[in-house]
């Protein structure tokens, strides 16, 4: 489906809904909790979209020993 420039802006607040997911159920929480998580354990999460040819979401991490 993939996510507008206008809307990535905003992919990682609480109870945000993109303007093209009327027909998806949820609430808006998933991708917050996730990237509070990351940064919780010192890692973010990135976004890379166009639309019409999807999406991908990045986990990093950096592993220290």
């Amino acid at each position: 489906m993939g996510i507008s420039e206008e809307d990535q802006q905003h992919l990682f607040e609480r109870f945000f809904r993109g303007t093209n997911a009327t027909n998806v159920q949820g609430t808006g929480l998933g991708l917050h909790i996730v990237s509070r998580y990351a940064e919780l354990l010192n890692g973010n999460i990135t976004c890379k979209s166009q639309i019409n040819a999807g999406t991908t979401f990045n986990l990093h991490f950096q592993l220290t020993q």
